[in-house]
C-alpha cells in the first residue's frame, strides 16, 4: 500500500470534489457539492492549492485540507476552509499526518497563524484539532436560518439603494463585530458580481447596509448606525431583504454580539447550529 501526503496543485478538481462529498456524506450539515460550487467558494476564500494538501492511498485521495492564504488581523494567515477524511479512513491519525506536512510547508511560506471554524458539537474534530495544536478562541459563533417574519411599515423617508461601489470604511463603524474570513471585503473583491450591496438611507444619510449572496441567500454583513438603533430600522432593512430574496441565512454571529443575536431571534430566525473559531 502506497501512502503519500502531497500538495493539491496537480490534483483535478473533480477528484477533490469526489473526496469532499464522500468525506462529508455523514456530516452535521448535508453537502452535495459541485465542482463549480467549490471552485467559486474556494476562490473567494483565497485558497492556495500549493499549500492545500491531500492524503493519497494507492493513488486515490482519501483526505484533504484546503487552505486560504491572506493577511488577517495583521498576520499572514492560513485559513482552513475545509478538512475532510473519508469515513473508512477515520481514526487512523490521518489528520495529524496531513498537518505534519502542511505545517512545515506553511512555515516555509512565512505563514504566522492558522485559523479554522468547527461546528461546536463536533467533539471528535475539536479534539483532533487540539492534538494538532489548535485552541478555541472567544465564544460561540451563532448561525441562523429560516426566512425572517417581519411586518413593519417602512418610513417613507427611508430609501434603499443597490450599489456597485460599497464603502467599507463608512460601514465599519456601524458593526458590532468583525466579519469572519469568508465574509470580508477581500472575499467580495474576488467575485464582486456574486454579491448584492444594499445601502439604507434616511433622507441623504447612510444609516445601514447589508451585503448578501443572492444565489444562496446568505447575508454576509449587515449593520445599523448605532445612533439609529431601537427605532425599527433594522427590521426595515430586513423587510427589504425579505422582499428581494429567499432562503435567507446569517452565519457566524458572535455570542458576545448580544444585540444582533437578539434582533435575529426577534425576526423568527432560528439559531440552528453554532461554531467555534480555533487558532494555532
Amino acid at each position: 500500500m502506497k501512502i503519500k501526503t502531497t500538495p493539491l496543485s496537480d490534483t483535478p478538481l473533480s477528484e477533490i470534489t469526489r473526496c469532499f462529498n464522500e468525506a462529508f456524506s455523514d456530516y452535521f450539515v448535508k453537502f452535495n457539492a459541485t465542482e463549480e460550487y467549490l471552485r467559486t467558494r474556494w476562490k473567494g476564500a483565497r485558497v492556495d492549492y500549493n499549500l492545500s494538501f491531500g492524503y493519497f492511498v494507492d493513488g486515490h485521495m482519501r483526505g484533504f485540507i484546503m487552505h486560504g492564504i491572506d493577511f488577517h488581523e495583521g498576520r499572514l494567515t492560513a485559513f482552513n476552509c475545509a478538512t475532510g477524511i473519508e469515513p473508512p479512513y477515520r481514526g487512523k491519525g490521518i489528520l495529524g499526518e496531513i498537518y505534519k506536512t502542511a505545517i512545515a510547508a506553511l512555515k516555509k511560506h512565512g505563514v504566522q497563524s492558522s485559523l479554522l471554524e468547527v461546528i461546536s458539537i463536533n467533539k471528535k474534530a475539536i479534539r483532533a484539532y487540539e492534538k494538532t495544536g489548535f485552541k478555541i478562541r472567544n465564544g460561540l459563533l451563532h448561525c441562523f436560518k429560516n426566512q425572517p417574519k417581519i411586518n413593519i411599515e417602512t418610513n417613507k423617508e427611508i430609501k434603499f439603494y443597490k450599489t456597485k461601489n460599497p464603502d467599507y470604511k463608512k460601514y465599519k463603524p456601524f458593526r458590532d463585530y468583525a466579519p469572519t474570513w469568508e465574509m470580508t471585503s477581500k472575499a467580495f473583491a474576488v467575485f464582486p458580481g456574486e454579491f448584492d450591496f444594499w445601502e439604507m438611507k434616511l433622507k441623504d444619510e447612510l444609516i445601514g447596509y447589508l451585503i448578501i449572496a443572492p444565489k444562496t441567500g446568505l447575508v454576509q454583513q449587515f449593520a445599523i448606525n448605532k445612533k439609529y438603533r431601537k427605532k425599527g430600522f433594522g427590521k426595515m432593512l430586513f423587510q427589504n431583504t425579505v422582499n428581494n430574496y429567499e432562503n435567507i441565512r446569517v452565519n457566524n454571529v458572535p455570542e458576545s454580539a448580544e444585540a444582533t443575536v437578539g434582533f435575529l431571534k426577534s425576526t423568527g430566525m432560528e439559531n440552528h447550529i453554532d461554531q467555534y473559531e480555533m487558532v494555532m
